[in-house]
């Protein structure tokens, strides 16, 4: 359906938006009481289930109402997949990061021989000084932790209030930092980290149990 109109005032956004809308008054371009679909814009503290429900008893079951979230189902699908392959990422690269830190206390146990073994001579357990290092891949791991949860909060605060990153240079990528994926990032941080901990000080007890 083509109808001519006459543009009577001007409304600058972007060149995008510019050349793809035109705001006017509905009833100028359609026939009475029938259009395709419209969109209403609501503010962000209304509850938009309250809205949904008071659209449906006033229009009746012949019109279908959907919020942003159920048009557009098969967007956020896919950013759930992908949340799921970054959590199975960031799993692997831990998993990485864990044999840098076997190497780190490893190369610490051997630059501190002498003195484990001079510890052990004074009547020291291998018990506390496998201890010893333990505590040391803990510290590691919970500052490594700590670090990256900052990092995070950070970012995650600058996304959401300044829109950083974008998908097509249009939509903002949708990024927030919630209890679930911070329980699930610390569970596995905390857990390959105490793991790698515990092997690497079960070495002090190999190397020196048989002396």
């Amino acid at each position: 359906m083509q109808k001519k109109v006459r543009i009577k005032g001007f409304f600058h956004f972007n060149q995008e938006i510019d050349q793809k809308y035109l705001f006017c008054d509905i009833q100028n371009l359609i026939k009475k009481n029938a259009f395709h679909s419209l969109e209403i814009k609501i503010h962000q503290k209304e509850n938009i289930d309250e809205i949904k429900k008071i659209l449906k008893k006033k229009f009746g079951k012949k019109f279908r109402i959907k919020t942003r979230t159920e048009e557009e189902r098969a967007f956020y699908k896919v950013i759930n997949t992908e949340k799921i392959f970054i959590y199975f990422l960031f799993s692997l690269i831990t998993v990485m990061v864990a044999f840098n830190l076997i190497g780190a206390i490893f190369i610490l146990q051997l630059d501190k021989r002498e003195n484990i073994f001079l510890l052990w001579s004074f009547g020291y357990s291998l018990y506390r000084i496998r201890r010893i290092f333990f505590y040391i891949g803990v510290l590691i791991s919970v500052f490594g932790w700590s670090i990256g949860v900052l990092a995070t909060s950070i970012l995650s605060l600058l996304q959401e209030r300044y829109h950083l990153f974008k998908i097509g240079k249009k939509i903002p990528f949708p990024m927030k930092f919630t209890i679930e994926d911070f329980v699930m990032m610390t569970s596995i941080i905390l857990t390959v980290g105490l793991f790698i901990s515990f092997i690497s000080s079960k070495k002090i007890e190999m190397n020196y149990s048989s002396r």
